[in-house]
């Protein structure tokens, strides 16, 4: 009998391990990246994974086994435990690649389809701040995400399905593969970049500290209303810029408005790279015999020929329009004055929609100044610059929809006019100064990649309003600044002479649709 126990137990089965690649692993994965990876390595299906990392103690479990079918952003009915004992890795990181663990405050600004850069989906990879819809491209390659697959053009359901896991990484309606380095078996790793894992870690401490805050904001904003000293808006982190900035701007706001609590009159900012801009209240007693004034977007025939297509501008839109006109003609005097006919000769050239096209390099204030125009007005064909507008300026659109700050609803209309105009003129140079420095750029390389979307946002700056539009609490506006940038000087001494016009005028010759 004692042969016999030791043949049974030469036969007996070790523990199963499951395969898993650490080099798989980059640390900022989402939840989708994750199980896809997994399934993939081990030949699984989603009611198998369900066996393996959903919770018992859910309440769930028969059901999801039969029918798997939960959102990839909660981590409710899953078992953190079990997937970082099989993936080997830390828990915190398991449960951080599920958006509602990473940002609790996110669930009403993401979306429930799969968002995704090309680039990084063909390494396998897949952010949870990628389903955040205010994060329009990826940072780091700058493309943007997709929502729709490229061959059906269908949305890929951000599910736990068994659609989803019969091809990992791929289109669960045509197929599509959009993660081919997972098949690829010569690929042993799929670690990121140093410099692209340095740019979304960035992006994950940014909207980590937004989400942290956005407590203490309300919490603030509670007790200066009940103390009258009004409420305050602070704006948006940009994905785009360094985390330690916002942070160091928010942390001097913060601490000047809390300081206002103690004080009867609102406190006069130091701190080093906060500049602050106030408005006096100009409120006037009301009349009882004026009839008030209806504000429209519509112009008298008194007040000058206008094109038509202005008739339909909302008062907003109109005054908005008007200021960037006075920018537009101050840049054009004062800036790149010399540079007119360089200008003129470029815009009359380019008949044809430019976005996407890849040129040679001519005149960089001319491009600069083009490109601006473009982006603000919304035209992709440059000879279009010189004529009325034939449509809506959907740049200045875009930024009054998703970047015009929303004031406090007792503040008077012409108090919230003043802040967005302000604000606007900021963003307004801020784009100008940074097509300038891409065009300098590009005179160096000798070639203009035409990209609206190469806009990085370096110029611009965090910003926050407060007090309550009274002689007692005037408006105010916070703005960060930083170190002053030489590119409008260049831009102001870039030598115009006859040289230099006839070398532009023979690049443009060499640029045919």
């Amino acid at each position: 009998m004692k042969p016999a126990r030791i043949i049974i137990d030469q036969f007996q089965l070790p523990v199963r391990e499951w395969c898993w690649r650490e080099n798989w692993e980059t640390g900022l994965d989402s939840s989708y990246s994750l199980l896809c990876k997994f399934a993939h390595l081990n030949s699984l299906t989603a009611s198998e994974i369900a066996k393996l990392f959903i919770s018992a103690t859910c309440g769930r479990k028969t059901a999801i086994l039969r029918n798997p079918d939960e959102d990839l952003r909660d981590a409710t009915v899953f078992n953190i435990q079990a997937i970082a004992k099989n993936l080997r890795m830390d828990a915190d990181l398991v449960r951080r690649s599920f958006l509602y663990e990473l940002l609790p405050n996110s669930k009403q600004k993401s979306s429930d389809h799969l968002r995704w850069c090309p680039l990084c989906a063909l390494t396998g990879f897949h952010s949870p701040l990628f389903q955040i819809e205010i994060i329009t491209a990826c940072p780091a390659h700058g493309n943007v995400l997709r929502s729709r697959c490229g061959q059906c053009h269908k949305q890929i359901p951000y599910r736990f399905q068994r659609e989803t896991f019969i091809t990992p990484f791929a289109c669960p309606h045509c197929k599509e593969d959009i993660g081919p380095a997972l098949r690829d078996p010569s690929v042993k790793s799929l670690r990121l970049h140093p410099q692209d894992k340095a740019i979304l870690e960035n992006l994950t401490d940014l909207m980590r500290f937004e989400n942290d805050i956005l407590p203490i904001k309300i919490e603030l904003n509670r007790k200066r209303k009940a103390a009258g000293l009004g409420e305050f808006v602070i704006s948006s982190a940009s994905w785009r810029r360094i985390e330690a900035n916002y942070v160091s701007f928010v942390s001097h706001v913060l601490n000047a408005l809390s300081s206002e609590e103690t004080e009867a009159g609102q406190m006069q900012l130091n701190f080093e790279h906060v500049d602050e801009i106030r408005r006096g209240s100009k409120r006037e007693e009301p009349n009882p015999y004026r009839k008030p004034k209806k504000s429209s977007g519509i112009r008298k025939k008194s007040d000058g020929p206008l094109p038509y297509i202005r008739h339909s501008w909302d008062a907003r839109l109109l005054e908005i329009y008007t200021l960037y006109s006075a920018i537009r003609r101050h840049v054009r005097r004062h800036i790149v004055c010399s540079h007119r006919m360089c200008i003129e000769t470029a815009g009359r050239h380019f008949w044809w929609h430019m976005e996407g096209e890849k040129t040679r390099s001519f005149c960089p204030i001319a491009e600069a100044y083009l490109r601006w125009r473009m982006y603000w007005e919304g035209c992709g064909i440059p000879s279009q610059l010189f004529g009325p507008p034939t449509k809506l300026p959907y740049g200045i659109v875009g930024w009054l929809a998703q970047a015009a700050p929303i004031c406090p609803a007792d503040w008077s209309h012409e108090g919230e006019t003043w802040v967005i105009k302000h604000l606007f003129s900021f963003s307004c140079m801020a784009t100008f100064q940074e097509f300038s420095a891409i065009a300098l750029q590009n005179a160096k390389k000798r070639r203009v990649a035409w990209n609206k979307g190469e806009l990085a946002g370096i110029y611009k700056s965090n910003w926050a309003i407060s007090g309550k539009d009274t002689d007692k609490f005037p408006i105010s506006i916070f703005r960060q600044v930083y170190t002053v940038d030489d590119t409008l000087q260049k831009i102001m001494a870039y030598i115009e002479d006859k040289n230099h016009y006839m070398q532009h005028e023979s690049a443009l010759q060499t640029i045919k649709r």
